[in-house]
């Protein structure tokens, strides 16, 4: 029998972020729907423009929250948005969307 494979979907979250004074952005923490934050204990990586959503480029943040590692998206804004930087998201199986934190990952 062919396992079907989950479809995921963006839930964007409120993050609370550092520029740092080399340009860098870092993410501390992450509000769920439900108002809950939950503090980033370590970044481990980030790959730029690793994803793409309806044709923005997205970095991808490696993070380890509450002990597990997970993905953090930041969806950049397109240039002629001056005021804007972009959002946060993270990738959630659609069937799971509504659900409280952690969401389970896609595998790498």
């Amino acid at each position: 029998m062919i396992k079907k494979e989950p479809v995921y979907k963006p839930v964007y979250v409120d993050v609370n972020a550092d520029f740092t004074t080399d340009g860098y952005v870092r993410p501390r923490s992450i509000q769920w729907r439900n108002g809950k934050v939950y503090y980033i204990q370590r970044m481990i990586d980030w790959l730029p423009g690793r994803e793409s959503i309806s044709g923005c480029f997205c970095d991808r943040y490696t993070v380890q929250i509450q002990g597990e590692v997970r993905y953090l998206y930041l969806q950049r804004t397109e240039e002629h948005f001056l005021g804007k930087f972009g959002r946060w998201y993270v990738k959630v199986p659609e069937a799971q969307a509504n659900t409280s934190w952690p969401p389970p990952d896609p595998a790498p």
